[in-house]
């Protein structure tokens, strides 16, 4: 907790330590309050995200929920890399 709060990352605004909050208030937390990743999932649209990081050529199975998480995490990735 201590190595993340050193670089500036607010626990829990923006990351939950399970060992820490435990799964009540993590499950608290995804139901009654905006998290972080909420946050940024409300940002930008699924049409957005395949134009972005999509690959029309693709042969890989996806579901599309399945899809947009992965589409979701390589925006994330992009945005917040060092």
């Amino acid at each position: 907790c201590r190595s993340l709060m050193n670089h500036g990352i607010s626990i829990p605004d923006e990351v939950i330590v399970t060992g820490f909050d435990g799964i009540e208030e993590i499950m608290r937390r995804i139901n009654e309050e905006d998290t972080f990743a909420q946050r940024e999932a409300r940002k930008i649209t699924f049409a957005e995200l395949a134009e972005r990081y999509g690959d029309a050529a693709s042969e890989r199975a996806f579901s599309v929920g399945d899809y947009e998480s992965y589409l979701f995490n390589k925006h994330l990735e992009q945005k917040y890399s060092d």
